[in-house]
């Protein structure tokens, strides 16, 4: 086996870090809902194994991450794990080898998400799809019926 040479270790690094950053900070800033700590520190487990395996097998590192994406959250493109999803896909298009695994890897990421969309998982509706008579339309089309019946009275 061979060693890794520092400057790609380096970079390994930087891509873990660069990786993690949000995964880590969206939880504390607001934009999740916050998770255990032992749900985050499995997540930066799954990106660390992604990250070791980008360069000789980039399915593997795309579908670690999609697997992680679909497991953590709602939605497979989450704000946590989103970017890295991002940023190995297009990996997994120049690094692998041949086409045929690159698809296959594509096609069982949209399978699982079509399978967890048929189970009912799914966000939390906004606020204007839960009470309809509380969106604009709602009040601007019963503000035109009064006035409608104001001037024919």
């Amino acid at each position: 086996m061979e060693r890794a040479r520092p400057a790609a270790l380096g970079k390994g690094c930087l891509l873990w870090a660069a990786l993690a950053l949000p995964a880590v900070c969206a939880d504390r800033i607001g934009l999740n809902e916050p998770r255990p700590l032992w749900q985050q520190l499995a997540g930066l487990g799954v990106l660390t194994a992604a990250t070791a395996v980008a360069r000789r097998r980039p399915a593997a590192a795309f579908g670690l991450t999609a697997a992680l994406g679909i497991a953590a959250t709602p939605a497979l493109f989450s704000v946590s794990y989103g970017p890295a999803l991002a940023v190995f896909a297009p990996l997994l298009g120049l690094r692998s080898p041949r086409t045929a695994p690159a698809a296959l890897c594509l096609a069982a990421v949209a399978c699982a998400g079509g399978v967890k969309i048929a189970l009912g998982t799914r966000s939390r509706p906004l606020a204007s799809a839960r009470n309809p008579r509380r969106s604009h339309r709602g009040r601007s089309a019963s503000r035109a019926r009064t006035t409608a019946s104001d001037r024919a009275g």
